[in-house]
């Protein structure tokens, strides 16, 4: 059995997703690295696949750029 700490865990983790990576430029970039944006109509704050490109791509992410 391999233990890892939280710090090592989370590196992982995060790694893993790519969010350690340079931001994305647009939409196309973000379903390249990650294949699929879920589209989850019941959202409260955002809709995910709203959610999922602003959280790689920051303030330069406008929301129309998805439905285009």
């Amino acid at each position: 059995m391999h233990r890892l700490t939280r710090d090592e865990a989370r590196r992982i983790a995060v790694r893993a997703q790519l969010l350690d990576a340079d931001r994305p430029g647009d939409v196309v970039e973000v379903a390249e690295q990650i294949a699929a944006i879920k589209i989850d109509p019941t959202a409260v704050i955002a809709p995910s696949e709203q959610s999922i490109c602003w959280s790689r791509i920051g303030w330069a992410y406008e929301p129309g750029q998805l439905s285009k």
